[in-house]
């Protein structure tokens, strides 16, 4: 997970209470890696990182499937009675859930 994917996940309403989430530790004006709120961080809260589980808890009640291209890595998730051609291939299966959740929000 990234921080901006984490970020537009918080900023679109994702609910921010996870196992893992980014902190601004002012390192070279960059964000800090995920970290687990058990850790002593000592950085200002920014936004959660769900895991895949959260993520995919989170689309419920929708009903849809999970691809992994074996050749390439990349992920979607689609409708059942949608064909691939339509979807969009992301970089990792979080980011597949997370675009996914993403696009169903508003229902």
């Amino acid at each position: 997970m990234t921080y901006e994917l984490a970020k537009e996940l918080k900023d679109a309403g994702f609910p921010q209470e996870s196992d893992f989430s980014f902190y601004d530790f002012n390192v070279d004006g960059g964000i800090g890696r995920p970290v687990h709120i058990g850790e002593s961080s000592g950085g200002a809260f920014l936004c959660s990182a769900p895991t895949l589980s959260e993520l995919i808890d989170a689309c419920r009640p929708h009903t849809f499937r999970i691809f992994v291209n074996g050749e390439t890595g990349k992920s979607t998730v689609d409708f059942p009675l949608i064909g691939l051609e339509q979807v969009t291939w992301y970089a990792d299966i979080d980011e597949a859930v997370a675009r996914f959740w993403l696009s169903n929000k508003h229902e």
